[in-house]
């Protein structure tokens, strides 16, 4: 009960110093929903599929962790949602599946821009951007940059039903028995402040209790899952 009532008290804190950061940032998530539970034609891409079968999730080892951190996060948001959990692969070369990487950081994307199977001049350059495309029997996640990517991938979370506060509000994940990506060719804006941030106000005593009770102090721990909210 006491913890929760920390929880509580420093999510009130954090909605308040997050309201800008966020209004800011929103201009990088989509405007239009792309998850349906029911195919709408031949060409929507099953994230999992009515049959019960999930998608794998591809990518680069070589890409920033950070996104093979977002990936990871994506695999168990699926498994939330859904109850079936995709496996994920590390190649350089693409695959029947869910393929996400960074431009100019990632081999499998790289190699689909060279080949001409994935055109990226809309966001080539930009700061913090996606693009999320179905193409053939694939369904790529690609950013600009690192950002780019794990907004992108975070993305794709939001719309199947992960609320970026289900840790720090207890948000259930919406269930569905299959989800689909409508087919299309989907691309974010850039944010309309370049650099963004956060002060946690009032640190001692709700905030700093609540850390050392629940992380053993104001740590890395702790501060893994502020950063993935700013992030969601």
């Amino acid at each position: 009960m006491r913890y929760q009532v920390f929880k509580n008290i420093n999510l009130l804190i954090l909605m308040c110093c997050l309201n800008f950061s966020m209004q800011a940032q929103q201009t990088t998530a989509l405007s239009t929903e792309i998850i349906t539970e029911k195919p709408e034609s031949l060409l929507d891409f099953p994230v999992v599929s009515i049959s019960g079968e999930a998608a794998g999730i591809h990518y680069d080892k070589n890409d920033y962790q950070g996104v093979i951190r977002a990936i990871g996060d994506l695999q168990t948001d699926i498994e939330k949602v859904t109850s079936f959990k995709p496996v994920l692969t590390s190649s350089k070369f693409a695959r029947k599946g869910i393929i996400i990487g960074t431009l100019g950081n990632s081999s499998v994307i790289d190699n689909l821009v060279s080949s001409g199977e994935l055109d990226t001049r809309e966001i080539k350059g930009k700061w913090e951007s996606f693009i999320i495309s179905t193409s053939k029997n694939n369904l790529i996640i690609v950013g600009s940059d690192k950002r780019g990517t794990i907004y992108g991938i975070y993305e794709l979370s939001r719309q199947l039903g992960v609320s970026p506060w289900y840790w720090w509000a207890d948000v259930p994940a919406r269930q569905r028995a299959s989800a689909y990506v409508r087919s299309g060719r989907y691309i974010s804006e850039e944010p309309k402040v370049k650099y963004r941030g956060i002060f946690i106000n009032d640190e001692e005593p709700a905030f700093g209790t609540w850390a050392r009770e629940k992380f053993g102090g104001i740590n890395s721990e702790m501060y893994a899952h502020m950063y993935e909210l700013l992030l969601r």
